[in-house]
């Protein structure tokens, strides 16, 4: 019995593994941009530049108003900033610094869910369900294990005292 092919799933599958790609290309060389003298401030320069240069013709079509671009409030955009904008960047960069890239890979994504579900929980009233906090512990479990382990020198030294 042959399964009928699902273009729409493929589509999914297809830019879930070039997520996934660019997610770990970004640990590695974010890591090798810190050992190569890069400091967070330089990649994050580069990050939002070349974003900046690509997305510009994009948001040239979109009407920039005063309550905001398109559909898309001033406010929203502000909190898109300060949560996925400039200060992620740096604080992320410059763990690379100190942290091995398989560290960072791990702790910023998951750090990523952590925070999204606490703000859920506070600004939208969304609850976890048993079953999300039971995952959302074992992902805290987890930042908590590489982050010790860097701490006591039990992975390579001690990756996070500089």
């Amino acid at each position: 019995m042959s399964v009928p092919f699902d273009r729409r799933l493929a589509i999914g599958l297809a830019f879930g593994l070039v997520t996934t790609l660019m997610w770990a290309g970004w640990s590695v060389v974010s890591r090798r941009a810190a050992l190569g003298g890069l400091s967070a401030f330089d990649v994050t320069a580069l990050r939002f530049i070349v974003a900046g240069v690509i997305s510009l013709p994009f948001l040239l079509r979109r009407r920039i108003g005063r309550h905001g671009i398109g559909t898309l409030p001033w406010r929203a955009i502000g909190l898109m900033f300060i949560g996925a904008g400039v200060p992620y960047c740096l604080i992320s960069l410059g763990g690379f610094a100190f942290a091995p890239a398989g560290h960072g890979a791990l702790q910023v994504p998951a750090t990523v869910m952590i925070l999204t579900t606490a703000y859920a929980a506070f600004f939208l009233g969304e609850r976890p369900r048993p079953r999300g906090l039971i995952g959302l512990a074992a992902v805290m479990a987890g930042v908590f294990a590489v982050g010790l382990s860097g701490l006591t020198g039990a992975v390579g030294g001690a990756a996070y005292v500089a």
